[in-house]
């Protein structure tokens, strides 16, 4: 507990009960027929709130933070399986606690510290959960409250707020392997290869979502706080083309659909908006194996988004957050997960990787 006669500033962040759809099944063999469409060009959609569904209305405490002049104190929803939760602060370990609360003191007054709460599920190596957050000490709020008095309010982000998930492969160029060329239209065949996006991981350009390149797919949700009712979330998706070549030379593209993109679950309040990715592209030249990915994500006007959901471990994934709170946007990364294998566009060939995380701005 904070030391008495201290003011306490108080964030309690809110969300709906639900959160995560089921995930596939880690046993047997599923395939899943993919699109053919031949699409000339990069495909893209733009729908706003009141083309989806509205989402749950009934919030829960996600995530609390309490800070006095030295302390700061942390209150999580508990993640379904984990056994215990390592807290970090600016990349010193803490320790670890079975709760979902944390406190710290003998803090310097009006300082802002970065914690990372990781949470891991018993008998699983992967973190299913890292969230990051900023907390900043109250030594200047004295002046504003007569000690011990309560603050509840806090600076909202007052223009937008953002996400951005793009998948790409690292290398230029990728080849065929038996099963690959089998499910590909080119079994028996030597010398094939798909073009890559040739990169690693990138943050979102100063125009984004213009201008945006070198991705397998794409896609974004903006939250227009301030703005009409049909213009408050405005969402894009896009897919990249997918190019063959056949002993170093050009053969031809296809650019896949982007039907299997979905926005689901969309909601936006005053102070708090929401919207579900569900993603499920396969390769244009190949009728098995695709790209997946489900992502809940949350968007909190005070200041932390969240992103809760699972993918195929194929290709590489990112997803970044953007903050504007003084009219200067910034972004930050939400997940950066490497193409462990083009087998894991086959689902039950690998297993599903969770995401749970979140940071603050």
């Amino acid at each position: 507990m904070p030391n008495a006669g201290q003011p306490v500033k108080v964030i309690q962040f809110e969300s709906p009960a639900d959160v995560a759809e089921d995930q596939p099944k880690s046993s047997g063999i599923d395939w899943v027929a993919t699109s053919m469409a031949q699409n000339p060009g990069t495909v893209d959609a733009s729908i706003d709130r009141n083309q989806i569904d509205i989402g749950p209305a009934e919030m829960l405490p996600s995530l609390a933070v309490a800070t006095t002049e030295s302390t700061v104190s942390l209150s999580w929803r508990a993640v379904p399986g984990s056994a215990t939760y390592t807290i970090k602060r600016d990349d010193r370990n803490l320790g670890q606690t079975p709760s979902t609360s944390f406190q710290e003191g003998g803090l310097t007054s009006g300082a802002t510290y970065t914690y990372r709460i990781i949470a891991d599920i018993s008998g699983q190596t992967a973190v299913v959960s890292d969230r990051t957050l900023k907390a900043t000490t109250t030594g200047a709020l004295k002046s504003e409250r007569a000690p011990g008095s309560l603050l509840t309010q806090q600076a909202y982000q007052p223009y937008n707020n953002a996400v951005e998930y793009k998948t790409f492969i690292p290398n230029s160029r990728v080849g065929l392997n038996v099963f690959g060329a089998a499910s590909c239209e080119v079994f028996g065949q030597d010398g094939w290869e798909f073009g890559g996006d040739n990169r690693g991981y990138r943050a979102p350009s100063a125009s984004a979502p213009n201008g945006e390149s070198q991705f397998r797919t794409f896609m974004w949700a903006t939250v227009n706080w301030g703005n009409p009712d049909s213009q408050s979330l405005v969402l894009l998706k896009a897919v990249g083309p997918t190019t063959r070549y056949r002993y170093g030379s050009f053969v031809d593209t296809r650019t896949a659909s982007s039907a299997g993109m979905q926005f689901t679950e969309a909601y936006r309040s005053g102070s708090y908006a929401q919207v579900r990715f569900k993603h499920d592209v396969g390769n244009p030249y190949c009728s098995i194996g695709s790209i997946q990915y489900n992502v809940m994500n949350r968007f909190y006007r005070s200041g932390l988004i969240e992103m809760v959901g699972w993918r195929f471990q194929a290709p590489a994934h990112e997803a970044y957050a953007r903050f504007n709170p003084y009219g200067t946007e910034y972004w930050q990364p939400l997940i950066q997960r490497p193409n462990n294998s083009f087998d894991c566009l086959f689902g039950p060939r690998c297993p599903v990787d969770q995401i749970n995380t979140a940071v603050s701005g």
